[in-house]
């Protein structure tokens, strides 16, 4: 039946290319509708039989002018990241708070797995969708810390010198009550659940037989590939109807290595072996792959005049471009040659 529909349209391209006008008109139409919505009024996607898609400038921006913030259509995770970064499954923001950031990375690299044994020790660097620095299997030395310390960090009952100026969201639990998925609010979870997670739930109120089948799938991501899970994403999303940000750990570190000598002694008798256990990886960012409507419309170039950028004000997994030079009005907007315009870092 696909063959024979992908073979009626071919024929109706070839009758007089009607149908390429339509196609062009509807996507024009969309992603007009799409820069309306999101108040995108600098650029303008354009399509030319050259280059097919591409974004040009409404209006002048100067350098470092923000040209775009673009919310993803559906995102994932890496899921060896999850034993370094415990992110908002949802809109990919840090959650919980530095003490339990540390201590629930410390836990999960002791025990080498996450409650569900989802975890293993593969690294597929080279695989589309997958962390070319294979987060998760960063060098973290967890017995470095006495256990009390780390379930004190994870629980909440051990607070650390000055973090109370990097607050972050608290946690909210999936409502499904899969143990895989947290969330910032539980606007984010609720979100999620009516976008994809329902379909795609481990929790105990997923029918068992479905549930075996949905970790087996899952176990099968972890172990190859895990864009798949972005895929289900996109077809659980389909169905239901419709990441570079420092990590909080990492701000946290700095400050306490630029504070006066006179208070910074006292503060790293505690904070110091925190560090040393992370090792260097302790600033590891969220990663993931998600795809992004408008960013993925721009085309690549050797000289770009726009490049991904994360702001200090950006702690979620939106795609944020800025301007690497003056670009006039009806300028195209071009990315750097080779970036991957898929992942997410927060």
């Amino acid at each position: 039946m696909m063959q024979l529909a992908c073979e009626y349209i071919e024929l109706l391209r070839r009758r007089g290319g009607w149908l390429d006008d339509w196609i062009v008109d509807d996507d024009e139409e969309y992603y007009d509708e799409l820069i309306e919505s999101k108040k995108h009024d600098g650029i303008r996607v354009t399509s030319s039989s050259k280059h097919g898609k591409g974004v040009c400038a409404n209006k002048d921006f100067d350098e470092d002018d923000l040209i775009l913030k673009d919310q993803m259509l559906v995102g994932a995770q890496h899921s060896l990241n999850k034993l370094d970064c415990i992110v908002c499954s949802y809109c990919f923001r840090f959650i919980g708070s530095v003490e339990f950031q540390i201590g629930r990375r410390l836990y999960l690299h002791s025990i080498g797995t996450d409650n569900d044994g989802a975890f293993e020790r593969h690294c597929h660097g080279n695989d589309v969708g997958s962390s070319t620095s294979c987060s998760g299997a960063t060098n973290v030395n967890a017995n470095a810390v006495p256990q009390e310390v780390i379930m004190s960090l994870m629980a909440g009952d051990m607070q650390l010198p000055f973090t109370d100026q990097f607050a972050l969201p608290s946690v909210v639990a999936c409502p499904g009550g899969c143990e895989g998925e947290l969330y910032c609010s539980q606007s984010c979870a609720d979100s999620d659940w009516d976008s994809y997670h329902s379909l795609l739930c481990t929790g105990s109120r997923t029918e068992p037989s479905r549930r075996s089948a949905l970790q087996k799938f899952v176990e099968h991501a972890n172990g190859t590939n895990d864009i798949f899970l972005v895929a289900a994403k996109a077809i659980t999303y389909t169905m239901l109807s419709d990441l570079v940000v420092a990590s909080p750990v990492e701000d946290y570190f700095i400050y306490i290595d630029d504070l006066p000598d006179s208070e910074k002694e006292e503060v790293v008798k505690v904070t110091g072996q925190l560090l040393d256990a992370l090792g260097e990886d302790y600033s590891v960012p969220c990663e993931g792959t998600a795809f992004f409507p408008l960013q993925s419309c721009m085309n690549h170039s050797c000289c770009p005049n726009a490049k991904a950028f994360k702001r200090d004000e950006d702690k979620d997994g939106d795609a944020v471009i800025v301007a690497l030079e003056p670009i006039g009005k009806d300028d195209e907007v071009d990315n750097v040659a080779g970036y991957n315009i898929n992942r997410i870092d927060t």
